[in-house]
């Protein structure tokens, strides 16, 4: 077999234009994964993790010793000791506001803030700019270890790539330090380990963006120290005790600082774990994130008998030197890859640190893939031309001059099987993004309970995700208290929910709701990542919310029936609809409430909704053939195609957008052959713990995804 001289590194013009292409199909592809669902909902996607990220930065500003009468109630709140799993997890799922473990990147939203109107469109902002971000990190290190052709080929290779866990598609602070970290590591080996400032810059931005960043920087540090040359090394290991030291005195001095409550190294220290909770908590990961890759696996990795051959070659096909510091580099990840898997935390996911620390690993072995392609290309037009020029020879001889090309159209093959499969799963991810969630919550209520009240009252909060957007918007100056059925019997229920001045109580609107839900934590009340790949350990959730954004979509079921306990008083109807499609229809159908027999009358209105239309619609309760007072009533959507949604319905001129004053009854009647009746109540002790010394409960405003209660204590 002909040997073949590997290229040279210098890929000029040709180089540039190629990286410039891939990284152009990088930002699109990355950011049409991103950009929608940022910019079309109401709250962030992952809106749990997003506004708890939100909190902590509004800590920095309005609250930075913790000491607002909102967190030092929470703190006191939950002193009592306790071995109940359930309230330790809900403890745990509660205290968001206390681990302020990612200054820098709140220091970067509240510079944004500046320049627009609030923390959550800075966010956005911010998450915008991920795909851009992350796609010149990637080319950076791609380019150190190969060129800019190879780089620009396998972006465009990356951008139909899902990664499980939060991945590259959700920017938290552990994502924003990954990247900050991969230009470390390829400042690191485009120095040859000597890149001293660069190692001190990366040991002060690091650690402050996320915790995840001190194992990045143990990383580079390692990384520099391998591949340093022997007369260098010396200087290397000289900065690298400096900040190993540095980093463990302040480790240890940040474990007295208990507020704002950073890190506190004796706390770990004294839960060390046994070699079986060692052992549990390996089989947890493992099997975990097993299961999360099985469902990725055809867009992350394709078939594996393409993926790691591909690999061998396009390490092999690297000159030594550059092979060398690659080689040391997935070495130190695999090795810390191992480790992390022992991480649990009562409210990660499986797998959790291993699928943060992962992502740079797997881009390179994606990027030794595009090396195998760009080699055997080239050398493949190489060898054809040289073949045309030449006499005809045996079939075996020309089979093995041109081997390369085989490879080459292996290669292009493999990549785009994983690509059409990666397009599916970015198109099916988009959408999760889109629909996990479906949240809505009005600023405007949290202004109104801030005006009603005055320093000194405590708020009720049922939901951490409420607590979370009114925390953001000014209540940390109100007192709070979180409570969850969990909490039965706790000091919570005999002591907190008696304490003077709990003026206030936030909930759930009970259109969040659906009886899948029971018995599932709030954040895991949606839809969850669908099944890409069937896999006996996956656990897929399915239904949305009744409403969606406060919003019901009336095309998806049959009627919907309102139930009121009490007679109403108005002889009308009001629905409020949002119509952003063609025009539609609604009728109202009516039942006497002196039958026994659930038998309907014939119709008792129907309505036209306008195209592109948004109000309020009266309908009459009674005609000229059914004037009886009724208590029952069911809106029928004509179609099934009409697209207009529901966002309120009352009786009369009631100035809420629900009927809470007739405690009345929604019951839901889904297209779906087969699928149940759902029900919500409007009923204030439906949400709220009643009768244990709370009071009585009035509405203020059910605007959105959230309620906001007075009490009369």
């Amino acid at each position: 077999m002909q040997s073949s001289p590997i290229p040279s590194r210098r890929d000029g013009i040709g180089g540039w234009l190629v990286l410039a292409l891939g990284l152009a199909v990088y930002i699109a592809v990355q950011g049409y994964l991103v950009w929608g669902p940022l910019w079309t909902r109401d709250l962030p996607p992952e809106v749990d993790d997003s506004l708890a990220f939100l909190v902590r930065t509004q800590e920095m500003e309005e609250c930075f010793f913790q000491d607002c009468p909102a967190l030092e109630d929470l703190r006191q709140q939950f002193q009592e000791q306790t071995t109940d799993p359930r309230v330790i997890r809900q403890r745990a799922l509660a205290t968001f506001p206390f681990p302020f473990y990612h200054p820098l990147f709140s220091a970067v939203l509240l510079g944004l803030k500046r320049l627009g109107p609030d923390l959550i469109w800075s966010y956005k902002v911010l998450w915008s700019l991920a795909p851009p971000f992350f796609g010149v990190a990637f080319a950076f290190l791609l380019s150190v270890f190969w060129d800019r052709t190879v780089a620009g080929a396998t972006l465009a290779l990356l951008a139909f790539k899902v990664f499980p866990c939060t991945g590259l598609h959700y920017l938290t602070p552990s994502n924003l330090a990954t990247g900050m970290a991969v230009l470390l590591w390829a400042r690191i080996l485009q120095r040859q380990g000597d890149a001293l400032w660069a190692l001190l810059i990366g040991a002060l931005l690091l650690p402050p963006i996320h915790p995840v960043g001190a194992v990045h920087l143990v990383i580079a540090m390692l990384l520099a120290l391998s591949i340093a040359e022997p007369q260098k090394r010396g200087r290397v290991w000289r900065v690298a005790i400096g900040i190993g030291g540095v980093g463990l005195v302040g480790a240890y001095v940040l474990s007295f600082v208990g507020r704002p409550q950073i890190l506190n190294v004796f706390s770990g220290m004294a839960a060390l774990p046994s070699l079986k909770q060692v052992a549990e908590a390996y089989g947890f990961n493992v099997v975990g994130a097993a299961a999360a890759m099985v469902n990725l696996k055809e867009g992350l990795f394709g078939p594996f008998f393409v993926f790691l051959p591909a690999v061998v070659l396009g390490i092999l096909l690297m000159p030594s030197r550059d092979r060398r510091g690659l080689m040391r580099f997935l070495i130190i990840s695999v090795l810390v890859l191992i480790a992390s898997l022992y991480h649990t935390h009562p409210v990660s996911p499986e797998g959790d640190l291993f699928f943060r620390l992962w992502i740079p690993m797997v881009v390179v072995l994606v990027g030794a893939t595009g090396h195998a392609f760009v080699f055997t290309l080239s050398e493949s037009v190489r060898r054809l031309k040289s073949f045309a020029g030449t006499a005809v020879q045996g079939l075996s001889r020309n089979v093995e001059r041109l081997w390369p090309l085989f490879v080459c159209a292996a290669l292009v093959g493999y990549g785009m099987e994983t690509a059409l499969s990666g397009a599916e799963i970015v198109e099916a991810t988009r959408q999760y993004m889109q629909d996990r969630q479906p949240l809505s919550l009005d600023r405007k209520q949290v202004e109104r309970m801030l005006a009603e009240s005055k320093p000194g009252d405590r708020v009720l909060y049922t939901s951490t995700i409420s607590m979370a957007f009114y925390f953001i918007h000014g209540a940390m100056q109100r007192g709070a208290v979180y409570y969850h059925p969990a909490f039965e019997g706790t000091s919570v229920e005999m002591e907190w929910l008696r304490r003077p001045k709990l003026k206030f109580a936030v909930g759930y609107n009970p259109t969040v709701y659906h009886p899948a839900y029971e018995g599932l934590d709030e954040k895991d009340r949606c839809i969850s990542l669908p099944e890409f790949r069937y896999s006996p350990l996956g656990r897929r959730r399915k239904h949305h919310p009744v409403a969606r954004e406060g919003w019901i979509p009336a095309w998806e079921y049959r009627w919907i029936q309102l139930e009121a306990t009490e007679q109403p008083r108005s002889a009308s109807l009001r629905v409020l609809i949002r119509n952003p499609g063609g025009a539609g229809e609604l009728s109202l159908v009516s039942r006497s409430s002196n039958e026994k027999k659930e038998t309907w009358s014939d119709e008792v209105a129907r309505v036209v909704i306008h195209q592109n239309w948004t109000g309020w619609l009266e309908m009459p309760t009674r005609n000229r053939e059914n004037d009886d007072n009724s208590k029952s009533f069911r809106l029928v959507p004509t179609s099934g195609l009409d697209r207009y949604s529901i966002g309120g319905v009352v009786f009369g001129e009631d100035p809420l957008n629900w009927p809470w004053r007739q405690k009345a009854r929604l019951i839901l009647k889904s297209r779906v052959p087969g699928e149940d009746e759902m029900e919500v109540t409007f009923d204030p002790c439906a949400l709220l713990p009643c009768g244990k010394g709370t009071g009585d409960f009035q509405l203020l405003h059910d605007g959105g995804s959230s309620v906001l209660f007075v009490t009369a204590q």
